[in-house]
């Protein structure tokens, strides 16, 4: 275990010699944030939209490229030298994922107050259930390295992947309610969205974020089933990959 904490940790302090990818990724969520509070005050919109809004991009933003690493991998046959070490692959792309994406969460989540306080002044909800929902938003990136993961694996099988790239960024969209909360849909597309996991990445932190006002053991015991689900799914795929693998190098 001790391998993939040590991944995890290398690639959170990596983060810290890309300093130009994350001022970059910084600037963005700035630009974005401050584009869109203009929009919101255009239409009379209460601050607890922008703070949704915020919330949502540094969960979307902070996530891991996994994706193109595991394909990379795939490609190049690197994924082969993995297999003969001691070490379990997915477990740790993982972790190595989790280390950039927290890393990336935490200065976005700074900017976040900073910006948005600046605007809007300090936000409303109680101090508790910002640090939960601050902790609701770091199992959606875990749950959201799991579908990247899932999507990194069939790589081995569907060559191009920019079509499943194209279709978990729109679901993530469309499901998760990246811009517009979930409960101003109409109510069938709200059931359809409770139907996927995408509410679980960005809905249930964000929404408790800006109100406070969240079911706890609904967000818990959804998160559990569907990171069950994408584990099992994971694993039973990447099993079958290897020994395709193996087969095929022997």
């Amino acid at each position: 275990m001790n391998k993939y904490w040590k991944a995890l940790s290398v690639s959170f302090l990596g983060q810290i010699k890309e300093k130009g990818h994350v001022l970059g990724k910084g600037i963005l969520y700035i630009i974005i944030v401050y584009l869109f509070s203009q929009i919101f005050e255009s239409v009379n919109a209460s601050s607890d939209r922008l703070w949704y809004f915020a919330m949502t991009q540094a969960i979307i933003l902070s996530t891991s490229s996994v994706v193109l690493q595991i394909e990379k991998d795939i490609r190049d046959n690197q994924i082969s030298y993995f297999l003969v070490q001691p070490v379990n692959y997915l477990l740790f792309r993982y972790f190595e994922a989790i280390g950039s994406s927290v890393f990336r969460y935490s200065i976005l989540i700074i900017l976040c107050f900073l910006s948005i306080s600046f605007l809007k002044g300090p936000i409303q909800t109680n101090p508790s259930a910002i640090i939960f929902s601050l902790f609701l938003g770091i199992m959606g990136i875990l749950l959201y390295i799991q579908i990247s993961l899932l999507i990194g694996v069939l790589a081995y099988w569907i060559h191009d992947i920019k079509n499943l790239l194209y279709f978990n960024l729109t679901a993530t969209f469309c499901f998760g309610g990246l811009i517009v909360p979930i409960q101003l849909y109409p109510p069938f597309m709200q059931k359809i969205c409770f139907f996927t996991p995408y509410p679980w990445i960005l809905w249930w932190p964000a929404n408790f974020f800006s109100s406070g006002n969240v079911n706890h053991y609904k967000a818990f015991i959804g998160w559990i089933i569907w990171t069950i689900i994408f584990m099992f799914l994971n694993n039973y795929i990447f099993q079958k990959q290897r020994k395709k693998i193996i087969t095929k190098d022997s």
